[in-house]
């Protein structure tokens, strides 16, 4: 006999992914709060709440620059696993005016940096000389 189990699908905690959302962008609660027109209080519970109108919610997403959906459906694991596999799928490149700098290893680009700043100190100790 199969038996079948429902999944009830998670819902996102809204006040919870807009505190994230916020702090990864780097504004403070009291920034938000005075952009809102409330007290840091007041976004301190809103944040709290698993549940936020949508009129408030749209005010929040166009402060912080995202759109309702990406409050709605954050998902803070997905954004970790990006993060630390982001130089797995990046190519290393940086491009710059008309020329292209291809770097097989993030640190190439700090010896590189690292490289150039050596010769122009050596170069401007020369030329006071």
């Amino acid at each position: 006999m199969e038996s079948k189990i429902k999944v009830k699908p998670k819902k996102n905690h809204l006040g919870r992914n807009i505190a994230r959302i916020r702090a990864f962008r780097g504004i403070k609660q009291a920034t938000l709060a005075a952009e809102l027109g409330w007290q840091q209080q007041q976004l301190s519970e809103l944040e709290k709440q698993e549940d936020v109108p949508e009129e408030v919610l749209e005010q929040i997403a166009d402060l912080l620059g995202v759109t309702v959906e990406i409050i709605k459906e954050f998902d803070e694991r997905a954004v970790i696993y990006n993060i630390n596999h982001y130089n797995d799928i990046h190519d290393n490149t940086y491009q710059a005016g008309s020329s292209t700098i291809t770097y097989s290893e993030p640190n190439e680009k700090i010896v590189e940096l690292y490289d150039r700043l050596l010769n122009f100190l050596e170069q401007e100790k020369a030329r006071i000389k």
